[in-house]
């Protein structure tokens, strides 16, 4: 049963990583896989949404931008 188990954890990290080396080449997601999409969206910059998501009106986030 243990040995399941390792075989699992192995697998994950293996498609996360795979997830990983897709997204720094540049390529689209190629599979659904939970595990592949936490590596492929892992460490990717957020953009807009991420920072204005903080913000409850666009004109805060823009006296926020302006400032810093």
């Amino acid at each position: 049963m243990f040995k399941r188990l390792f075989n699992w954890h192995h697998l994950e990290e293996n498609l996360y990583q795979i997830g990983c080396d897709d997204r720094d080449r540049g390529l689209l997601p190629r599979r659904q896989d939970c595990a592949y999409l936490n590596g492929y969206l892992s460490d990717r910059p957020q953009g807009l949404d991420g920072e204005i998501q903080y913000f409850p009106t666009i004109e805060g986030y823009i006296h926020w931008k302006k400032r810093y």
